[in-house]
């Protein structure tokens, strides 16, 4: 079985070095520049947008916050609290003794 393993690694390395064998350049890429020159990376990028500034980023969060649901809570039954209670402090017990009980 080590040999297998050993065997399938080792085709592996080969299949990656074989891979990588070429060293041809494919320039047909229309983005590709191929007239001879080197890029100029010293050049500044001109950023995609415009940063806004804390005014504006103020206006930004109030709209979003007045997007927002305001109730967040789902309205229940003094039953269906009580139940709900019940099931929180003994849903771990339960669970342990389920797992417990499936003999792994």
């Amino acid at each position: 079985m080590y040999e297998l393993i050993r065997l399938a690694g080792l085709s592996a390395v080969l299949l990656l070095c074989a891979s990588c064998g070429s060293d041809e350049i494919n320039f047909d890429d229309p983005r590709i520049a191929n007239d001879g020159t080197f890029p100029n990376l010293n050049r500044v990028p001109v950023p995609a947008a415009a940063p806004f500034d804390s005014q504006e980023a103020q206006v930004k969060i109030q709209v979003i916050d007045a997007a927002r649901p305001q109730s967040r809570t789902v309205p229940t039954s003094e039953a269906e609290t009580a139940r709900l209670r019940r099931l929180g402090q003994t849903h771990a017990q339960d669970a342990l003794r389920q797992i417990e009980s499936s003999g792994n």
